[in-house]
């Protein structure tokens, strides 16, 4: 940059052309600019700073460094721009050159992607919901987003139950609820304030008995049913086979005691559910053979069956 008080060399003028020897500058008005054209001569003009209302050049460095940088109107040329922006390509309030907009896109696909300390707020995170007051963001696998689900652990944990109060029994060999000789389903219901993932236990102590003696090893299966729908397959926690013989009761032939305890975790939405332990007879088939539990009779297994669906969430 010139010194003021010094001449003005021929290169400092912006032009739309280089020089060559014996040129000289003249207006181009299609560029606003200066251009090399024949004719002319001379020498150079003084720059004089009288000519100057305001003779002080600005500080090149703190103009590096201003936020923002105020460029002046129709300074900025293809030439000062890195990616060689084309000329209008750029409109009022848009860019529109794939070549400004792709190292957005690099950013936003990049891995990992570096973001500064501090800079992500809970607003930023792709989730499936909106959070609210004290929530906590969890991995959601069918969305592959965060979800906000409600903080567990510590002074958080519910523990819900239901157990069987009265005699039970079934000789179907389908899958049936378990429901006690007054009619009653053993169910638990529990409600969840927000998305959990809660686990279900089932604790069972019964019999598979009859009037007469069996000829193959006695069977049965127990499993969940959770919301109407009896789970399978990982889920289904069914447990098949039978113990060995127990002492026979005075009012049986023959008895054999099944102990069962499994437990499943789940992740289940917000709202009411509802848990229910169903059963069926494997073998023996016949209708002679059929399912027992009775968690009442105080003699004499004084307590040996029993029942129970608990829920932790």
């Amino acid at each position: 940059m010139p010194e003021i008080g010094k001449r003005v060399r021929p290169v400092d003028l912006r032009a739309t052309n280089a020089p060559s020897d014996t040129l000289v500058p003249s207006y181009d008005a299609l560029s606003g600019l200066f251009k090399w054209i024949a004719g002319g001569g001379g020498p150079p003009a003084v720059h004089d700073k009288t000519y100057h209302t305001s003779p002080t050049l600005p500080d090149t460095d703190a103009h590096k460094t201003a936020s923002p940088i105020d460029h002046p109107d129709g300074s900025v040329t293809n030439a000062k721009i890195a990616s060689g922006l084309d000329a209008g390509k750029i409109t009022t309030g848009t860019l529109a050159d794939a070549r400004l907009q792709y190292p957005v896109n690099t950013h936003k696909t990049a891995t990992p992607i570096d973001h500064p300390d501090a800079s992500i707020r809970p607003a930023k995170l792709d989730a499936t919901n909106a959070p609210s007051d004290t929530q906590v963001p969890s991995y959601d696998a069918a969305s592959n987003l965060f979800k906000w689900i409600a903080a567990g652990g510590g002074a958080g944990v519910t523990i819900a139950q239901a157990k069987l109060s009265a005699d039970a029994s079934s000789n179907s060999t389908s899958w049936v609820d378990v429901v006690d000789g007054f009619g009653t389903t053993l169910e638990l219901a529990f409600t969840l304030a927000s998305d959990r993932n809660v686990l279900m236990l089932l604790s069972a102590a019964c019999c598979l008995t009859s009037s007469s003696t069996w000829g193959s090893q006695p069977a049965l299966a127990l499993a969940f049913k959770l919301d109407g729908t009896r789970l399978t397959g990982d889920e289904g926690c069914g447990r098949q086979g039978a113990n060995e013989n127990s002492p026979t009761y005075p009012d049986m032939w023959g008895a054999v005691f099944v102990a069962v305890a499994f437990a499943l975790e789940k992740h289940l939405a917000a709202g009411t559910h509802y848990l229910r332990v169903q059963w069926r007879k494997i073998l023996p088939t016949a209708s002679d053979w059929y399912m027992l539990c009775r968690p009442t009779l105080a003699s004499p297994n004084d307590g040996l069956e029993h029942m129970r669906l608990i829920a932790i969430y």
